[in-house]
């Protein structure tokens, strides 16, 4: 169970092997705790395909159930489990903002045991989520330094430069004059780009999908929307993970293929393909999770309506989409949602619509701490006077 870990960064078709066999020496000799870690992971070797969200689901929950009918249980173990569980498996059907409130009190159980290199892994997870779930920037950079020392403090270096990574286009994003977390790492890297030299040099997988993740993360926030439908490209020509970014990797990827259709006509039929994929991605994961996956499925269709021409139906979608945002409080994607909204009724010539919709997206962008969004969204009012008035 101890090299589990290492394993799925390194050899996941190991992993799943290892983890059957452990199940089988269970079935035959009875339960232990290595059981508990066998079945979670063995939940997480079903993430393969968006069609087993259901079935993984199914086998973390009984990993954490029987966990709970063991004697006397080593607490560090349990701390192991519950955090595969909740960031490999949990958070494709729970509420995010319920995984993140789960994952920071399994930190302080795992820091209380002693469990360092555990503490570490939850505390990395912890910040993505809380990213990708729309906490406030502001907030979030005090709590990535925090967490970055804390890595530092215990030489959690591998961790500290996912985290530094991110960190890099948290503060891009808020426009905040915060320095760069790389100069914690204690090694040879000072930059997300000499990380990302690195990982492609010794081909370094799980790395190398983190670095172009968050670079396309960066490209969807600025409009970047072909360079960032490239970054797509090249993360699955490193890997298919089933990890939360890839559900965000479709989200964004979608997003971003719609917009780059109606932008390059001359690569419509390749960019429509990649989006209509994500829609129905989506559709699959919203009959798991609609708290999460609702909103982005509604956006996705929207975009594509719009791409489409079918002006209708998209109109229906994009305001299905910010309904569903506010009632599953994700106020960065409601901000996302009038945005886009904005610039259909724009590309349509309605300047009174666009210009309502770019101001509700400037307030939830103002919540979310995104400067660089409001920037963005004032300089379009700015520089058309038609949209002011």
């Amino acid at each position: 169970s101890y090299v589990m870990k290492d394993m799925f960064r390194t050899k996941p078709l190991l992993m799943t092997v290892l983890a059957c066999r452990m199940i089988k020496l269970s079935i035959d000799f009875g339960t232990c705790e290595a059981t508990c870690i066998a079945f979670v992971m063995y939940s997480v070797a079903l993430m393969d395909s968006p069609e087993n969200v259901g079935h993984s689901y199914h086998w973390g929950k009984f990993a954490m159930t029987l966990f709970q009918t063991l004697d006397n249980p080593d607490p560090s173990m349990h701390h192991r489990v519950k955090h595969y569980f909740l960031s490999l498996v949990g958070v494709w059907i729970e509420p995010h903002q319920s995984i993140c409130e789960c994952l920071h009190i399994n930190y302080r159980n795992c820091e209380f045991s002693g469990d360092i290199e555990t503490s570490s892994n939850v505390l990395a997870w912890y910040c993505l989520i809380n990213t990708l779930s729309g906490s406030n920037l502001v907030t979030l950079n005090n709590i990535y330094w925090d967490v970055g020392r804390k890595m530092a403090e215990t030489s959690q270096h591998q961790h500290l430069m996912f985290v530094a990574s991110f960190h890099g286009h948290i503060v891009k994003l808020a426009n905040l004059s915060s320095t760069s977390m790389f100069e914690l790492v204690k090694g040879p890297f000072q930059s997300e780009d000499e990380l990302l030299d690195y990982a492609i040099a010794t081909s370094k997988s799980k790395l190398l999908c983190g670095i172009y993740f968050m670079k396309l993360y960066d490209a969807f926030w600025s409009r970047e929307y072909a360079a960032g439908v490239d970054l797509f490209t090249a993360y699955f020509s490193v890997t298919n993970s089933t990890t939360l970014d890839f559900l965000f990797l479709w989200f964004y990827g979608g997003i971003m293929s719609f917009g780059a259709a109606r932008q390059h006509p001359e690569e419509w039929s390749n960019y429509l393909k990649t989006g209509e994929d994500s829609v129905i991605n989506f559709r699959k994961w919203t009959s798991h999770s609609e708290w999460n996956c609702q909103n982005k499925l509604y956006l996705l269709e929207a975009e594509h309506f719009n791409t489409l021409g079918q002006q209708g139906q998209a109109k229906m979608k994009y305001e299905l989409a910010i309904q569903s945002s506010q009632l599953h409080r994700f106020g960065h994607e409601e901000g996302l949602s009038y945005e886009l909204y904005g610039t259909f009724w724009s590309d349509l010539g309605q300047k009174s619509l666009a210009r309502e919709n770019f101001s509700k997206a400037v307030k939830c962008y103002e919540k979310w701490g995104a400067k660089l969004k409001i920037d963005y969204l004032k300089s379009l009012l700015s520089e058309a006077p038609e949209l002011q008035n």
